[in-house]
């Protein structure tokens, strides 16, 4: 990742001297947003216990959840349409787990079917350098671009449902990564004013925080944005 952002950061410098134009933009979008690896669940359980509190016992779901972003966005284009610039937006990422076991053990223990559904929601600012080239076709333009996304996690929180109620589970406060390092790549489709993006990111850093178990579980991002061009 180091590596990586010397050297976006080699070809901003570079590039810079010979930049025809700047666009800057808005963009909202959605997309689909999960955990892979060996230590990302599909299913789980609720436990309740008088030590630990309440929670999930594996909160990092398989399952894609209701995910929003919003940000800006500028870039160079010199001369030769290669291209380079930045992102910065807000994440509310939302990944699932089915809840079919709920756990209590206070001065008895117990283990009971259930059927509900964990919304593990981790709210991000992210900075994403990046660099491509454009193509263009009649009155249409296409960005390829590759970079890294830097993500400042805010907060996260945990919610189960039961059925049509639900019931709000404050997750731990060890907010494992503080940042979340992906690594980017997507299109843009340009007429006019407006584009169409789709990007996918890929997380290095891993999520899954038992010490006992050597298991992995990293984020990843399928994005899907609408833009508008406010500077061409």
């Amino acid at each position: 990742m180091k590596n990586l952002l010397l050297f976006l950061f080699f070809c901003i410098s570079y590039n810079f001297s010979y930049a025809q134009k700047t666009e800057y933009s808005v963009q909202l979008g959605s997309g689909f947003f999960s955990f892979t690896g060996n230590g990302a669940a599909t299913n789980s359980y609720e436990y309740s216990t008088q030590f630990n509190g309440n929670g999930v016992g594996n909160p990092l779901g398989k399952k894609y959840g209701f995910s929003i972003f919003g940000g800006g966005e500028f870039k160079h284009i010199n001369k030769a349409n290669f291209l380079y610039g930045a992102e910065v937006n807000y994440e509310s990422l939302t990944s699932k787990v089915k809840i079919d076991t709920a756990v209590e053990s206070f001065f008895i223990y117990s283990k009971t079917p259930v059927n509900a559904t964990s919304y593990y929601v981790n709210k991000f600012l992210s900075l994403s350098p990046f660099i491509g080239k454009r193509f263009s076709h009649k009155h249409l333009s296409f960005d390829l671009k590759a970079g890294a996304d830097l993500a400042f996690l805010l907060s996260n929180s945990l919610k189960v449902k039961y059925d049509e109620n639900a019931t709000e589970i404050v997750f731990a406060k060890d907010k494992k990564p503080v940042i979340d390092f992906r690594i980017r790549a997507g299109v843009c489709t340009y007429f006019k004013n407006i584009g169409l993006g789709i990007e996918y990111s890929k997380g290095i850093n891993n999520w899954y925080t038992n010490d006992y178990q050597q298991m992995n579980a990293t984020s990843s991002f399928l994005r899907f944005s609408i833009k508008y061009l406010i500077k061409k």
